[in-house]
C-alpha cells in the first residue's frame, strides 16, 4: 500500500524535526552547547505536537476497508514510537549539560 501525499508529509516533517534533535544534541555535547541543549529539550512541545498530529491523521482513517490497511497502520506506529524514543534519548543527551536544577525545570 502506497503512502497519501499527507501522511508522507506528516510523517516526513515529525522524522525531520527529530533528525534536527539528534543533531543538535550531539553537537551541544561536542561544543558543550548549554543553549543548545535547552533548544533540543524546548523541541518537547513541537514534537508532541508533531506525534498528536500524526496519530490525529491515522485516526481519521480508522475506517480500515483493506487488509493493507491495517498492516500500513501498525507500521505507522512503529515508525512513531521509535521517533518518540529517539527524540525522548535527545532530549537526554541534553539534559547531561545542564545543571541538574536547570535540567529539572526544563523536563
Amino acid at each position: 500500500m502506497e503512502p497519501t501525499d499527507t501522511s508522507r508529509k506528516v510523517f516526513e516533517t515529525l522524522y525531520e524535526r527529530v533528525c534536527v534533535s539528534v543533531e543538535n544534541a550531539v553537537r551541544a555535547m561536542a561544543d558543550a552547547d548549554q543553549a543548545l541543549a535547552r533548544d533540543v529539550i524546548a523541541m518537547k512541545g513541537e514534537i508532541n505536537g508533531l506525534i498528536d498530529e500524526a496519530l490525529r491523521y491515522q485516526a481519521e482513517r480508522v475506517a480500515p476497508t483493506t487488509p493493507d490497511l491495517i498492516a500500513a497502520f501498525r507500521m505507522e506506529d512503529e515508525f512513531i514510537d521509535s521517533l518518540k524514543r529517539i527524540y525522548s534519548h535527545a532530549k537526554r543527551l541534553a539534559k547531561l549539560l545542564l545543571p541538574p536544577v536547570v535540567a529539572a525545570k526544563e523536563a
